[in-house]
Order: structure tokens, then C-alpha cells, then sequence
């Protein structure tokens, strides 16, 4: 159970990268690589007779069974019966918290080898927590995440990461919800994870992958993605809905996830991290 918070002035907290709950943590690392397991139970569903190419990610290998029927159990329909209005985004957020909950389980306090935030509670790890309270001194916040009430835990989530990852902006765009409603809690759960610029970044590469475009701005004479869902993501995300390409940026989205968390040096004792990641797979 590990979460971080990462903010545009700040420097990258993702060597603490995601949440690994009691019955997530085993022992064994899973050797399988990225483009074999997490593109494969995509690969698998494009080739099924229920699914088009137009709602898949290409992939050159295929996976095992049991990964494919997760994939498809977990994803359901994807449409628009798959949950909330997109214009009400406190719903929206509750259904979230409900589910982050499975996902980051209740207390974890290891070795910082493991989670270099430290104690964490729910998501809500010492580290931000720290800063949190140095920035926002008026808020009144405990010291100790255990002690946060569910009302003041549930505010952290709306305003620090489902409100600073646009969110609920994401899945108001028309369409998202009925193409692709794993991608707006994709991108919440992302920002609890890995902070909300890292989640934007996923996002905005995805989609330049997927569609062909460059959400690149200059910085410093070098262009980068900023992270920020601003308008320019969002219009983007509009184009894929236009051009039936969404699921396929939520397919991307969460294969770049599962790569990201490759990368880290404390990927070995988090092995839940990767069925976090490959529980946004959509068929």
C-alpha cells in the first residue's frame, strides 16, 4: 500500500510508485516481461470474435488465459452503464474511493528500501502528508496519517488528486464514459500512485501514441510532456473519442504504467503493483 504525491515545483517522488495490499505480497517477483503479459491479454482480446480493432491495442505476442478472463471480468461492458453521469463528479469521486480502498489496503509501514514515504494509511503516506501540512498549515491536519479522519482523507483525495489530475474534466469530455470509463479512474488512480503530473504525462504519451499527435510543449529548449490535462489533453481526448481510438488510449496508458514501475529501483518487493496496472486493461 504505497501512494505518493508528485507536484510540478516539486522533484519526482515515483521511487515510491504504488499500493500493494496484504494478499498482494508475496515473496516471488513475477519474471514475465511487459509487452508479453500486459499488451498480451489485449493482443488475445482483439483476436476474440466479440472484439474490433478499433477497441484494442496492438500487441505482437499472446497471453495466457487466465489474464485475458481478468481483463474481460474486470472491464465489463465499459459504456455507459458501467456507472455515474459524467457531470457528477462527486459520485464519480465516491465510486473511486470505494475502489482505491481494495487497492492500497489499510497500514503499511516497511523498510524505506521497500517504500521510501514511509508509514503510510489508506494512501495517505507520512512523506505527503508531511508536506501537506507544511503547505496548508490552516487545514488543521493530524500528524500521523492513522489519524485522519474519513472526511479529511476523502477532501486529500478530491483536491490533491482528483481535482489536480482534472478528472472529473476528463470524464465530462463527451463520449469518454461510454468509450472508455476506465480511463478516468485510471488516471485518479494513477495520480494517487504515482502524483498527479506523472499520471498527465502517462496520459498525454498515450495519446500521442495512439493518435499521431505531439502534446509536447518547450521547456528549457527541450520538449517534454507537461503533465497537466489541461485543454490541449482534453481536446485530444475528444479527437480519440471522435476517431473510436479511447480504449486503445487506456490500453496504452496502462502498459506505459506497468513500464514505468519496471523501472523503479523498489519494484521487487511491490509485486502488486502490476496487477494494479493491468486491472484498467479494457477489452
Amino acid at each position: 500500500m504505497t501512494s505518493l504525491f508528485e507536484s510540478p515545483s516539486s522533484p519526482p517522488l515515483a521511487t515510491r510508485t504504488g499500493g500493494t495490499p496484504a494478499s498482494q505480497r508475496p515473496n516471488r517477483v513475477p519474471s514475465d516481461s511487459l509487452l508479453t503479459q500486459s499488451a498480451a491479454v489485449v493482443d488475445q482480446v482483439r483476436s476474440s470474435p466479440s472484439a474490433t480493432s478499433a477497441n484494442s491495442v496492438s500487441a505482437k505476442s499472446s497471453g495466457p488465459r487466465p489474464l485475458l478472463a481478468q481483463a474481460r471480468s474486470q472491464s465489463g461492458s465499459g459504456g455507459a452503464s458501467a456507472g455515474l453521469s459524467s457531470n457528477r463528479p462527486r459520485q464519480l469521486l465516491q465510486r473511486y474511493e470505494r475502489n482505491l480502498g481494495p487497492r492500497e489496503g489499510g497500514t503499511a509501514n516497511r523498510p524505506l528500501s521497500s517504500d521510501p514515504a514511509g508509514l503510510t494509511h489508506k494512501g495517505i503516506s507520512q512523506r505527503f502528508l508531511d508536506r501537506l501540512r507544511k503547505n496548508n498549515p490552516k487545514l488543521g491536519l493530524p500528524a500521523d496519517p492513522r489519524q485522519l479522519s474519513p472526511k479529511q482523507r476523502s477532501e486529500i483525495l478530491k483536491r490533491e488528486f482528483f481535482d489536480r489530475a482534472n478528472v472529473p474534466k476528463v470524464a465530462a469530455v463527451p463520449g469518454v464514459m461510454r468509450q472508455a470509463s476506465k480511463l478516468p479512474e485510471q488516471l485518479f488512480d494513477s495520480a494517487v500512485q504515482h502524483g498527479p503530473e506523472r499520471a498527465g504525462k502517462l496520459l498525454q504519451e498515450s495519446l500521442d501514441k495512439v493518435l499521431g499527435t505531439d502534446l509536447r510543449i518547450t521547456k528549457n529548449g527541450k520538449k517534454e510532456h507537461d503533465g497537466i490535462v489541461g485543454p490541449k489533453t482534453r481536446s485530444a481526448i475528444a479527437e480519440a473519442v471522435r476517431r473510436n481510438k479511447l480504449r486503445d488510449v487506456n490500453n496504452e496508458m496502462a502498459v506505459r504504467r506497468e513500464r514505468f514501475m519496471r523501472g523503479r529501483s523498489n519494484f521487487k518487493p511491490n509485486p502488486g503493483w502490476i496487477p494494479r496496472a493491468r486491472s484498467f486493461l479494457m477489452p
